[in-house]
């Protein structure tokens, strides 16, 4: 059984340490940095390297930071998919936006969706968050 936290959905490694999700970051201009991610849901608290100097609205680039494969969603190109491990070793799909300021997650389990975030009303169709990749 898998330990709880989050998962790369590519290498299956965890990129969360003590409640932070680690992320490699690339933006529009080329610079790259880390990105620390509140683990909690709905929490859209972020850390980042003094080298990355992010814009409202700018679309970045997110990596595992064990593999480091794009974790870009293939349904909605604006969104990142990690695997979130519960204590009951059930595993959820988690989706979440790649723009800097939007607050969206979604947290797939089964066909049960819950949505975070006031921005999550703009990726709320059934066309593309019912289909989750295997």
């Amino acid at each position: 059984m898998t330990a709880s936290g989050y998962l790369c959905p590519y290498c299956v490694s965890h990129v969360d340490v003590n409640d932070k999700i680690v992320l490699s970051a690339k933006l529009p201009s080329g610079k790259r940095g880390v990105l620390l991610l509140s683990s909690t849901l709905g929490d859209y608290t972020v850390q980042k390297s003094k080298s990355l100097h992010m814009e409202k609205g700018e679309v970045v680039d997110l990596s595992c930071s064990v593999c480091q494969h794009n974790l870009i969603h293939d349904e909605e190109r604006n969104l990142c998919k990690l695997i979130r491990v519960d204590d009951k070793g059930k595993e959820h799909t988690i989706l979440f936006s790649r723009v800097c300021g939007e607050q969206s997650t979604f947290e797939i389990e089964d066909e049960k969706t819950t949505s975070y975030g006031e921005h999550a009303i703009r990726y709320q169709d059934p066309e593309w968050y019912m289909q989750v990749d295997e």
